[in-house]
């Protein structure tokens, strides 16, 4: 049976000792291991049992990593190896230290985490996809004039229910907490809006 996820303490292909898991997504679960072989902690990524059986995605996987591997910069993460253990496949790479992606997208952009549902795609998901997310902004140039800007606001908010039309996710927007948090500043034409609305104090 094909690995579908490691836990910690456990060795991967007699070498790849768990130190614990990083994230998870849509082609699989990344871990921080050591390698005993060379002594070093590095990242380890485990391919989902689906995605590694596909023979034409793991060919993809490994003419992508001898790509990488020729790559050499301060702000590219160093590609090692694509292997096979356990009947599944893995691609182990560079081991970055820093700070967790989740808390600085937050603390940076005010982005949030999210989950894009397997139903809202059911022709391609066939699960949940963990995501970055954020409240539904438009970003307009600051010359815009008031009137524009308070129009367009406008038309936004009493329009809403049309908005999924344009797009699956827009059905979450909510004109009582759209004006917030926003990674800019609002217009001044959309905070008129959202003021005489009640909406703003």
């Amino acid at each position: 049976m094909p690995v579908h996820e490691l836990s910690t303490g456990s060795t991967l292909a007699g070498r790849y000792q768990i130190i614990e898991e990083l994230g998870a997504g849509g082609m699989g679960f990344v871990y921080k291991v050591f390698d005993t072989d060379i002594k070093e902690k590095i990242a380890l990524k485990l391919l989902r049992p689906e995605i590694a059986l596909d023979r034409e995605t793991v060919e993809r996987f490994s003419n992508e990593l001898k790509l990488a591997r020729r790559i050499s910069h301060r702000n590219v993460c160093r590609m090692f190896d694509l292997g096979k253990a356990e009947g599944t496949t893995f691609i182990t790479m560079e081991f970055v230290p820093g700070e967790d992606l989740k808390k600085f997208m937050k603390e940076k952009y005010n982005f949030s985490y999210s989950i894009i549902e397997k139903s809202s795609y059911p022709e391609v998901l066939t699960e949940d996809i963990p995501t970055v997310g954020m409240g539904t902004s438009i970003i307009v140039h600051k010359d815009m004039t008031d009137d524009i800007a308070y129009t367009l606001t406008k038309l936004t908010n009493e329009m809403k229910d049309r908005l999924p039309a344009i797009h699956k996710s827009m059905e979450v927007f909510d004109p009582a907490i759209a004006w917030k948090d926003q990674p800019v500043p609002l217009h001044p034409g959309a905070i008129k809006y959202y003021k005489e609305k009640g909406l703003m104090k």
